[in-house]
C-alpha cells in the first residue's frame, strides 16, 4: 500500500482483536511510522470495516484485506474513473489470483442481473464514494458484507465501472472468512435476499434466464436451494 503511486492518501489499520504477538509488535510499528492504528475488541467483519471507514477523512474508500495486496498504480488509476463518472459509485479493477490457486479475475461492467446471483464485485480492491457507504447503511451480514454492500449501492442508483488492468492481488488460503462462509453458503444467501427482497423479485425472471445460460454453459449447477426458497417466497 506504501508503494502507491497516487500520494494523496491516507492508510488505516484496524486491528480487531489481535492477540498474537507478533502483529501487536508489527501494529505498533505502524504507528511509529505515522499510519493510523485503530485497535478495538473482536467485533466482526462487517464492525471492523465500519470502524475503520468511520474514522476515514476522504471522500473515496478502499478496503483491503490482510492477506491482499494493491498494485502500485491502483490508486493513480481508480480514483480518475469516480472523478470523470458522476453516476459511478464503485470501480473495481482485474485481480491476480494468488497462493493456494492461481489466476486472473475480470469483473463485468455493471449488470444488476449478475449481482444478483453471484458476486462479480471484487469487496477487498475495489474503490469507492464513501456517500456510497453511507447511503447503504455500511456494511453488515458478515459473509457476504461486501455483496450486500454492492446491492446497496446498486438500489440507491449508482453504478460500478471496471478498469480493464491488474491492480490488485488477492490471496486464496485456508481459514479465511471467505472459505468460513462459503460452508454456510446457503444460509447467508437467504440472509442476503431477504434483506434486499424487492430487487430480488423486481429482477428474478431475468435472474433465472441469466443463470439458465450458465447452467447450459455448464458453468453452474441447477437448481439451486436458495432459488428454490425464493420463487416459494415470491
Amino acid at each position: 500500500m506504501l508503494a502507491q503511486t497516487y500520494e494523496h492518501y491516507e492508510l488505516i489499520v484496524v486491528d480487531d482483536g489481535s492477540t498474537d504477538a507478533a502483529t501487536v509488535a508489527a501494529l505498533d510499528g505502524y504507528a511509529d511510522a505515522g499510519i493510523r492504528v485503530l485497535r478495538r475488541p473482536h467485533a466482526g467483519v462487517s464492525a471492523t470495516k465500519n470502524a475503520g471507514i468511520e474514522m476515514a477523512r476522504g471522500e473515496y474508500v478502499v478496503v483491503v484485506d490482510a492477506d491482499d495486496a494493491l498494485m502500485p498504480r491502483f490508486l493513480e488509476r481508480t480514483v480518475p474513473r469516480l472523478d470523470e463518472v458522476e453516476e459511478a459509485g464503485v470501480v473495481t479493477t482485474r485481480l491476480e489470483i494468488f497462493g493456494r490457486r492461481r489466476g486472473r479475475y475480470d469483473p463485468p461492467e455493471h449488470d444488476v442481473v449478475k449481482l444478483l446471483w453471484r458476486n462479480v464485485v471484487p469487496g477487498s480492491g475495489s474503490l469507492f464514494r464513501r456517500v456510497c457507504w453511507e447511503e447503504a447503511g455500511g456494511y453488515a451480514l458478515d459473509g457476504v458484507e461486501d455483496w450486500h454492500l454492492w446491492l446497496a449501492v446498486v438500489e440507491h442508483g449508482w453504478k460500478w465501472v471496471a478498469v480493464p488492468e491488474t491492480l490488485y492481488r488477492f490471496r486464496v488460503r485456508r481459514g479465511t472468512v471467505s472459505e468460513e462462509a462459503r460452508n454456510r453458503r446457503e444460509e447467508l444467501l437467504r440472509a442476503l435476499i431477504k434483506r434486499h427482497h424487492e430487487t430480488y423479485c423486481a429482477h428474478l425472471a431475468d435472474v433465472i434466464v441469466e443463470m439458465d445460460k450458465a447452467l447450459l454453459a455448464g458453468r453452474q449447477r441447477w437448481p439451486l436451494p436458495w432459488l428454490r426458497w425464493l420463487l416459494r417466497r415470491v
